[in-house]
């Protein structure tokens, strides 16, 4: 598209943008796909007309893959803007064009509608996985307590002996054995744990 459609349809209420997409993940080719699809499912909105775009190559960082389509984009109204943002969550998004906005009452509602409702959903996803991780920290303590006491069925151990038996950095087993001795379940006698 040339300069001159791009101010035609600025000049009939399009939004000129520039937006990133990012995606971070592994393998490669799934980094690589998954952006091409995205570009794709943004390309088939009708009210969305592609200026120019460069997709960067994946790079590996910390043993994940990221990669990158920048893109200017001309969006039809707000609604679209709105689409793009809560569906394809850009790393970032700027109207380079018009300079001043004018939108009517409803469309600045249904935006703020699509943004609670939006939150809203996010909130109901991160009350869940707090749950979730609640749950999951229990068992996996539930678990780990399991596998010292079975540690110690039928002798006394180090807490290095128990590290290795259960396969958690001993560190990191100091609490777990100062509330099993708070609790009864254990004792430590001369360096060693025992059960009681």
């Amino acid at each position: 598209m040339d300069e001159k459609q791009a101010d035609e349809l600025v000049k009939k209420g399009y939004l000129y943008i520039s937006v990133m997409f990012e995606l971070v993940g592994n393998p490669k080719e799934h980094v690589k796909n998954a952006l091409e699809l995205v570009i794709n499912k943004v390309k088939e909105n009708e009210n969305v007309e592609w200026v120019g775009h460069e997709i960067g190559e994946p790079e590996e960082a910390k043993d994940l893959w990221s990669s990158f389509c920048d893109a200017e984009l001309l969006v039809k109204d707000l609604a679209t803007l709105s689409w793009i943002g809560f569906n394809f969550a850009p790393a970032s998004m700027e109207i380079i064009e018009p300079a001043e906005l004018k939108f009517k009452d409803k469309e600045l509602t249904d935006f703020f509608g699509d943004l609670l409702s939006q939150v809203h959903v996010m909130n109901g996803t991160l009350i869940e996985i707090k749950s979730q991780n609640k749950l999951l920290q229990r068992n996996i303590n539930a678990v780990v307590r399991n596998g010292i006491l079975i540690s110690l069925a039928n002798d006394e151990k180090t807490s290095e002996e128990i590290s290795k038996l259960v396969g958690i950095n001993e560190e990191n087993l100091k609490p777990v054995f100062e509330a099993m001795i708070k609790e009864d379940k254990i004792e430590l006698i001369d360096g060693k744990y025992k059960r009681k």
